[in-house]
């Protein structure tokens, strides 16, 4: 899903390049934002705790008690 574009209502992400778009507006999310993202759009529907995110996208690095 990574160098696929997909929406999300209204909104065109590009995960390659960490940007959504709507129209003319454009938003960068920092790279470990989109991979949040990314990750609770491939779990769509499914409830994810919060160390599963953090297995996810942070794996085996250490993290602050709030990452997410």
């Amino acid at each position: 899903m990574e160098n696929t574009k997909f929406f999300i209502g209204d909104w065109l992400v590009t995960p390659s390049s960490n940007y959504l778009q709507r129209g003319k507006v454009k938003k960068i999310l920092e790279p470990r934002a989109m991979d949040v993202l990314l990750v609770l759009c491939q779990h769509h529907g499914q409830v994810m705790s919060v160390d599963q995110i953090i297995q996810n996208c942070w794996g085996d690095t250490s993290v602050s008690d709030n990452p997410v």
